[in-house]
């Protein structure tokens, strides 16, 4: 298993996302299961395997009757021995509520994995399939998912990012949702905690940039605000 120290910056960090939806009336984050009920071994790997259900969000500036849920799903692989992240996948799904049944307006999902072939190192792509729950994850978060997916997409074609795991999509979504004051708080927050998260090895594409850059997480993209 993988230190206390390594895992709880994963409870930190979606701890801290709660406490800027609440202060700034955006909403609730709602887990199927506890942070640290999120990891299980995989041979010499920790697999973090986690679902957030951002249930009526609003959206910065925009009256509070237009709100919106959001369903993110993260997938992370770490090595045990030197807590290296090798791989993630984050999910995002939108949706919107009329008459009782959810409709997915968009979906999302951000990729690192180096082991893949002509794949840009960090990569999003635009699907139009909602993420699987089992049913009793849509029964604990009280979701209805839409049983048809919305209309086809070309869900090959991949756009480079920069490093888009966990800490850097709920950093984008605290930016689009919260907004001012304590989105400034949220960021200072998150530049400090994800210091202490698995990092992907990223030495080549430090090199190709011309510097030793070992973070290209978003945070950087936001570092005007401060």
């Amino acid at each position: 298993m993988l230190p206390y120290k390594v895992t709880v910056k994963y409870e930190i960090l979606i701890n801290a996302l709660r406490e800027a939806g609440t202060s700034a009336d955006c909403g609730d984050v709602a887990l199927v299961r506890p942070i640290g009920s999120c990891f299980h071994s995989d041979n010499a790997v920790e697999v973090f395997d986690c679902t957030l259900y951002l249930k009526s969000w609003r959206w910065k500036g925009v009256s509070t009757k237009e709100r919106i849920n959001i369903l993110v799903h993260a997938k992370e692989r770490i090595r045990r021995a030197d807590h290296a992240l090798l791989t993630s996948t984050v999910c995002v799904n939108y949706f919107t509520v009329s008459e009782g049944q959810q409709k997915l307006l968009q979906a999302f999902h951000y990729d690192y994995d180096p082991t893949q072939k002509d794949h840009p190192l960090f990569h999003l792509q635009v699907t139009n399939r909602c993420i699987a729950l089992p049913a009793a994850d849509s029964e604990s978060l009280e979701i209805q998912m839409p049983d048809a997916v919305a209309e086809p997409v070309l869900r090959c074609a991949r756009v480079p990012t920069c490093d888009m795991t966990l800490a850097s999509a709920l950093l984008c979504l605290a930016a689009d949702h919260v907004g001012g004051q304590l989105f400034a708080e949220f960021l200072a927050k998150i530049c400090e905690i994800q210091k202490e998260m698995p990092q992907p090895n990223i030495v080549k594409l430090g090199q190709s940039l011309g510097n030793p850059v070992q973070d290209v997480r978003s945070s950087h993209w936001f570092r005007h605000l401060l």
